[in-house]
């Protein structure tokens, strides 16, 4: 693997994170101040965003390492007894990014419908409730019980996560051939 590359794209994602951490904060704050429960929605869309950087830090790295994306996400540390944070980020981010397109039945988006997802869409319902329960603020409570599996602060935030990547990148370079 090129580690340039890597180390590369880490900064990025470590940039990115301080700048999603501190709109997080923003969002939190207010909430608390002004006991606006409406700007969760905003709450949500910050860390679907921190979900999906997380996405695009892991989804070139196993590659680059001649390794398959279910072995790739199933290293590193666990979140729950069968979930990795590698796939739980990864989950993370589907949700954010294609719950959208999930049913609508009569011009009403169906929420909760399990079966009338497909099954990509059941497969990320299921890994994300190996951790919470899928309901509102699906993203908020899937990152509390990611932070809470390794003890951090209730803060939401990602930057905790990112010792934990690195853990992941070092898990997949003991796995891959030399090249």
């Amino acid at each position: 693997m090129n580690m340039i590359v890597s180390v590369t794209d880490f900064n990025c994602l470590r940039s990115f994170v301080e700048l999603i951490d501190g709109e997080i904060d923003k969002v939190t704050a207010h909430i608390i101040l002004y006991k606006n429960e409406d700007k969760c929605d905003y709450g949500e869309y910050f860390i679907g965003l921190g979900f999906v950087a997380f996405q695009r830090y892991i989804a070139p790295v196993y590659p680059y390492m001649g390794l398959g994306k279910e072995e790739a996400l199933d290293v590193g540390s666990f979140v729950s007894k069968d979930l990795s944070l590698a796939r739980a980020l990864h989950v993370g981010a589907n949700y954010w990014k294609h719950e959208p397109e999930w049913p609508f039945v009569n011009g009403v988006f169906v929420l909760r419908d399990f079966d009338g997802l497909d099954r990509l869409a059941q497969n990320t319902v299921k890994n994300i409730e190996k951790l919470t329960p899928w309901a509102d603020y699906t993203l908020a409570n899937l990152l509390a019980g990611i932070l809470g599996s390794f003890k951090f602060s209730a803060d939401l935030s990602f930057s905790p996560l990112l010792p934990k990547v690195q853990e992941w990148t070092h898990g997949l370079q003991s796995l891959s051939a030399p090249l």
